[in-house]
Order: structure tokens, then sequence, then C-alpha cells
């Protein structure tokens, strides 16, 4: 079976995606072709494609207006920042596409874990036993997440983080590089953890904290 892959967003993560497609096509045993990009913000502009490479000579970028779902069409969501994951996945959805999980083959995710619709999971990220991964979350590069551990929906596991056991990390939480979480844990719907911060307490929803041990730096009203 022919399956077209359109990836949803053609920005930097997008550029990422449109490479890990094509190391994880060749896994797999339907006809996989790349079709192109779905993003607003770069459609029908004179896109410098060249940053692409020459994977790009027969793909097009079309906006969500344009875009119209067929039967083999599959859809990878490639937006880093929670808001706009909600934003463009809801679109493409009530639009009718389908959109596939992309596990990378260099990623290990253990046999009885479960990554939703729309997850991403990174070269060489780890997923341990018993883990739960929401729709439309990515796991980044080098990221791992511990056993029994819970993801909301909609966040980003920036490259390099730690999630250890048993954390519970709610919907649109964005957690930054080599960040860690120490076991056991609660991080709140909406929050940020900042780039290296090393969280030894529970974050409420809303909350960004940053260093080490992280601090509460700010809160969403």
């Amino acid at each position: 079976m022919k399956l077209n892959i359109w990836i949803v967003g053609a920005g930097g993560a997008g550029l990422d995606i449109l490479y890990w497609v094509n190391d994880w096509r060749d896994t797999q045993d339907d006809n996989v072709v790349i079709s192109g990009f779905v993003d607003n913000k770069y459609a029908n502009k004179n896109t410098n494609m060249d940053r692409y490479g020459d994977t790009t000579q027969k793909l097009s970028i079309i906006s969500t207006k344009s875009s119209m779902p067929g039967a083999k069409d599959r859809y990878i969501c490639a937006f880093g920042f929670p808001k706009d994951k909600i934003r463009f996945s809801s679109v493409m959805l009530n639009k009718g596409a389908s959109f596939i999980t992309l596990v990378h083959p260099t990623s290990y995710v253990a046999g009885n874990s479960k990554i939703s619709i729309g997850g991403v999971i990174c070269p060489n990220a780890v997923i341990a036993p018993n883990v739960r991964v929401g729709k439309f979350t990515t796991i980044g590069i080098h990221a791992s997440v511990g056993h029994d551990a819970i993801i909301g929906n909609y966040c980003e596991i920036s490259p390099g983080a730690r999630i250890s056991g048993r954390v519970e990390v709610g919907d649109e939480v964005l957690i930054g590089s080599n960040a860690v979480i120490l076991p056991g844990l609660k991080i709140g719907s909406g929050a940020v953890v900042g780039a290296g911060s090393v969280v030894i307490a529970d974050v409420k929803s809303g909350e960004t904290v940053l260093g080490n041990p992280s601090k509460v730096v700010w809160r969403k009203k």
C-alpha cells in the first residue's frame, strides 16, 4: 500500500522530521512517499528550499486551506510549541486528516509502553517500560522517560531531557533541553521547565521553573 506523508510544519522541526521520515520509511513494508509540507506561513511564498536538500525536488508547501486529505495521505505534526501543536493538528483533524506516530528506528520504546496518535519519538530517545505518552507529544533527541511515567497531550520534551520513573506530566507542558525531573514528581498542565533545570519538587499548572534546584520564576495568571 502506498502512503503519502505530509509534514505539518515547515520550520526547523519540519526539517528534522523530513530526514527522520527518510530513515523511518526504510523500515516500513508500505511504499512511503514524502509529498510535502503543510504550513500557512511558508505556503505560496518564495521559500528557500535549499535548506531542505535534494529531498525537496518533488515536494511542495501548501496551506491548511489547500490541503484536502485523501485515503492514502498520512500526516506528521512538526511543531514544537504546545499551542501550535493544538492549533494545526485540530485544523487538520477537522478536515479528516489521519496522523501517524513517528518512532525513529534508533530510539528505544519498551514493548508495554504506549505512544498515542501524532507522537514523535526522536533519534536515540529512550522510553522505559509501562510509560504512557499522550497524543501529539514529542520526545526529543537523546531524551529519556523512566518507568511508569505518564506524559500528557501536546507536550514538548526537548533534547537531552531526563524524566525519571513515576513522574506525571500534564498536558501542554514544555520541558527544556537537558532538564532533569526527579522520580515521582508531578508537573502540572501548561508548565514550563527551563533548559538545564533540576526539578526536585512538584510544579503546579501554569508555572515556569528554572535553575538547579529549580525555582518558580513566573506563574500564569
